[in-house]
């Protein structure tokens, strides 16, 4: 049933392919399971999209939710380029059925271009989701030639929404805490690491996994220990997953961090008695403080934050 379906359907692109060219051509199948082309000796045609599949029989890269398939086919005789010749573009669905049939005239370069849009329903996301089949075909030197072509539909999109890091003076070899929030945009679960940078550095990874269209909001410690003191910018990233097409929501940078000497609370590069008021002003407090006094990043601001201020009273760096 399915080789009469193809066979109905490459007669009825070339049946609208000749309306353009005054004449109808016939697929002559019959080539031991093998291409026309590969039959017939100097007569190609390959079709691809603007994600690749260049060369017979070649996937391309995967297409999303309502995006446009370019579709290109070369069509050569004996490796030069046929001009104004019509090819039939046939787009079958991941179900089988066809989808929209096409045709382009091919230029001087021998290339056929159309398009289309993938299919989109928000009441069933996954309707249309799965392998789609481009079969091209066309009349050259009285042979019809033909190519076909995969990509897989589907939508998988992980992103980093927001970032913020709970202080933004640190002491050296001290840690901070990085909140993000991330989504998964996609319909499927996913597992998929994210790294944090300082001046695109970086300097801890963390893994993550996330039902499809769902969010959650993840803190990953950082300490400091192998950076050098002074202002660094701080970004994180999700790595891509398996066949995502979308990454410029994966990269979030929108914060600053300042390293310092322990104790130095406002950032002037000494500890001394700013510092130490700062930290008296923050005494006993949790939760709604000042976040840089907490200088041993435990949550409080305490006789641990003084002791570790006093022991480097006096100090400063350049």
């Amino acid at each position: 049933m399915r080789g009469k379906t193809f066979l109905l359907l490459t007669f009825l692109s070339l049946l609208i392919a000749s309306q353009f060219s005054g004449k109808i051509v016939t697929a002559n199948m019959q080539t031991s399971g093998k291409n026309i082309h590969e039959a017939q000796s100097g007569r190609e045609l390959d079709v691809f999209t603007q994600k690749g599949g260049i060369g017979n029989y070649t996937p391309s890269g995967s297409f999303g939710p309502a995006e446009l398939v370019f579709l290109y086919a070369n069509v050569t005789y004996n490796g030069w380029p046929i001009q104004n010749e019509i090819v039939a573009f046939e787009a079958l669905a991941p179900h089988g059925d066809l989808f929209t049939i096409l045709s382009g005239l091919t230029n001087a370069s021998g290339i056929a271009t159309a398009s289309y849009r993938l299919p989109f329903s928000k009441n069933d996301p996954l309707e249309w989701f799965g392998n789609w089949t481009i079969i091209a075909s066309a009349d050259v030197a009285d042979v019809v030639v033909y190519d076909t072509l995969k990509f897989e539909y589907t939508l998988h999109d992980i992103a980093i929404e927001n970032m913020k890091l709970n202080k933004n003076i640190v002491g050296a070899a001290c840690s901070l805490r990085v909140e993000l929030n991330v989504s998964n945009l996609g319909y499927y679960l996913e597992t998929f690491n994210l790294t944090i940078y300082a001046n695109f550095t970086s300097v801890t990874t963390s893994s993550v996994t996330l039902n499809c269209l769902s969010s959650t909001s993840t803190t990953v410690s950082w300490i400091t220990t192998d950076l050098a003191k002074g202002n660094y910018t701080v970004g994180a990233y999700a790595h891509p997953v398996p066949k995502e097409t979308t990454t410029i929501d994966n990269l979030f940078t929108n914060g600053w961090v300042f390293i310092t000497i322990l104790g130095d609370i406002n950032g002037d590069k000494f500890v001394n008695a700013e510092d130490a008021v700062a930290l008296g002003v923050a005494f006993y407090s949790f939760g709604d403080y000042n976040p840089n006094a907490d200088i041993n990043d435990d949550g409080y601001c305490n006789a641990k934050d003084a002791v570790l201020l006093g022991m480097h009273f006096n100090e400063h760096w350049e």
